[in-house]
């Protein structure tokens, strides 16, 4: 019987031994790529990936070490198992994944415990030498539809390496309907950023709708080859495409705006300006509706339109008078299912009604008088602090952070005038105690509506200031959140907390709500009156994917909710905001983690606790 259980024993060793799953820890040294600019800390991402983690692109993210130290980036991949694993590291970038260029993959074989891989230096054969890049486009759909003549109309490139249109470079045609130009001097690993142009009178840009990048520009990683050629179509279109003649009925409701009390019906006006009509401000008035003043419309006939184009363009308004009204200058809408950004419409070449409502505000969204609804914005300023993300950081001791809308219409029902220099100082934000945290809070003057499109910006002490990047053409340019609603123009948790934002340096921002229903389902206040702070036992537990936490806090105050693994690193913050007393449910959902232990923290004022939950897929 002894005998049995030693072999039993001695076999699940052997077994443990032979499937054990470890912690590994990879660390790779950016310094010279970082030297060279092809890799730039701010914006690219370092990730390892191998067998162990599927070779995905985007599940392991490396964290960048500190002061001496910042080049060096490392991270620990729990469940490892041992044996051999292969594997390489890489970046992302705006133009997307950059591998090492190594001829194999990197190789280390895992025993039973815990390792820390030697660091090694991110391998590629970018040096950063200055090359020769020829830039080809071809402009035979413009040339087809009439709107490039030949021998008259001039073809540019115009970006970073020209500082845009203020030395653009004159472009030659080439012996078929193609133009081109060679440019001196882009570093092997550079990020160029440009367009094609055109110019008749003024100048014609790509279409920043078809160019799917984060700044609405072309881009293009240099390679390290010399003398290599970029080439593409105008616009991102092949010419080799069926037109198309049909008439676009295009519809828009005020109502919302006049509900507001901003847009008077017998004295002002609405256009429609695109990118179909010049973008014109003077021309393609809509018609109004003879049953219903509130609505408008215009049809407009496309004529020799390349199906499948994407037809850009905005509703602006024309107000009857100054004074009062000066308030709202810019009549340009700025729709909120866009961030902002243009309404895009996709020409299929039939005839079609497109409606909606001026800047996609839903008339369920509107805030009728006597609803008070107060709103608070939380800011984390961290990014902003970091000399390595801020070329002038942002100094809490001395510069003011302020709330911006972004919104016309909307600043219009606050009485907001933009002055010249166009900050408004909406809502100047607070600090936190010794916090990056900043808050501010403003009660909506009524009647207006439930749609806060905004931007961050602050104040130097010598007056300058420093803002979120917000270009125009860019999806998401701006902040979209809404206060949680259940039922038509009613707010059952008043004031509204909105989710806390963090300050970024690039132009489109990810931080999106869709509508007030689905903002409400966020963090849903169940309306008890809690008697004491609890966190209740996530359910179910183990689960696949989603599970519900529970938990109640009897003190408005800051609340952070966080899940851990079992090496102690967070891996996801669920809440990070402030709340009122309240009972409050968070659906959490784990698609994106691994099987494992994990754990969640609350942390409210001088209220911690931590539970247990496993992952099980």
């Amino acid at each position: 019987m002894k005998k049995i259980l030693l072999l039993v024993t001695v076999f699940l060793i052997v077994g443990m031994t032979a499937y054990s799953q470890v912690n590994v820890t990879f660390t790779v040294d950016m310094t010279a790529l970082q030297t060279n600019g092809y890799f730039v800390p701010a914006g690219d991402t370092v990730r390892v990936s191998g067998d162990f983690n599927g070779w995905s692109t985007t599940a392991t993210n490396l964290t960048q070490g500190t002061g001496a130290d910042s080049a060096i980036y490392s991270a620990t991949v729990a469940g490892v198992s041992s044996g051999p694993i292969n594997y390489k590291f890489l970046f992302s970038t705006a133009v997307g994944v950059q591998w090492e260029t190594l001829a194999a993959n990197r190789q280390a074989t895992i025993g039973s415990s815990d390792v820390t891989l030697p660091t090694v230096p991110f391998y590629t054969d970018i040096t950063g030498k200055q090359n020769h890049v020829k830039f080809t486009v071809d402009m035979t759909l413009p040339i087809k539809t009439g709107l490039v003549i030949i021998g008259t109309t001039n073809i540019y490139l115009a970006g970073t390496m020209t500082n845009w249109g203020t030395n653009p470079l004159l472009m030659t045609k080439n012996a078929d309907s193609s133009y081109s130009v060679w440019v001196d001097s882009i570093k092997s690993g550079n990020i160029a950023q440009f367009k094609f142009v055109y110019a008749v009178g003024a100048f014609a840009w790509d279409h920043s709708e078809t160019i799917n990048t984060a700044s609405g520009n072309r881009e293009w990683l240099v390679p390290e080859q010399d003398s290599t050629v970029f080439k593409d179509f105008w616009n991102g279109v092949n010419p080799n495409v069926q037109l198309g003649t049909a008439t676009v009925n295009f519809n828009i409701d005020m109502s919302v705006m006049v509900n507001a009390g901003i847009y008077n019906t017998s004295k002002d006006s609405v256009l429609i300006s695109g990118i179909f009509n010049g973008w014109t401000t003077t021309t393609d008035f809509l018609n109004q509706n003879a049953a219903n003043d509130s609505l408008y419309f215009l049809p407009h006939a496309f004529t020799s339109e390349p199906l499948g184009t994407l037809e850009a363009y905005k509703y602006v308004v024309k107000k009857h008078t100054t004074g009062l009204d000066s308030v709202w200058l810019d009549g340009y809408e700025r729709p909120v299912h866009w961030g902002g950004n243009n309404r895009v419409e996709l020409f299929s070449g039939a005839d079609k009604d497109t409606t909606d409502y001026y800047d996609g505000i839903h008339p369920d969204w509107s805030i009728p008088v006597g609803t008070n609804l107060k709103v608070t914005f939380n800011l984390d300023m961290t990014p902003a602090m970091d000399a390595s993300k801020q070329a002038v950081p942002f100094d809490p001791s001395k510069d003011t952070v302020y709330w911006s809308s972004g919104e016309p219409a909307f600043a219009a029902t606050q009485h907001w005038y933009r002055p010249s220099g166009g900050h408004l100082k909406n809502l100047p934000l607070v600090r936190i105690g010794n916090t990056n945290i900043y808050t501010g809070s403003f009660t909506v003057k009524e009647p207006s509506f439930n749609a806060f499109e905004y931007n961050y910006e602050w104040q130097n002490p010598d007056l300058s200031w420093v803002s979120e990047p917000a270009g125009l053409g860019i999806d998401f340019a701006y902040r979209v959140r809404f206060a949680g609603q259940l039922v038509a123009n009613k707010f059952p948790r008043n004031p509204w907390v909105f989710p806390t934002d963090t300050w970024t340096n690039t132009d489109k921002k990810t931080d999106q709500e869709t509508d007030p229903y689905k903002s409400y389902l966020g963090i849903k206040n169940e309306n008890q009156v809690p008697l004491s702070y609890s966190l209740s036992q996530n359910y179910p537990n183990p689960f696949n994917p989603s599970t519900t936490i529970k938990f109640t806090i009897m003190k408005g105050d800051f609340v952070s909710l966080k899940i851990y693994n079992v090496l102690g690193q967070e891996v996801v913050t669920l809440v990070n905001q402030q709340l009122t007393p309240g009972s409050y449910s968070y659906k959490f959902d784990a698609s994106r983690l691994g099987s494992g232990i994990y754990f969640y923290t609350i942390n409210s004022g001088n209220f911690n606790q931590t539970k247990k939950m496993i992952l099980l897929k």
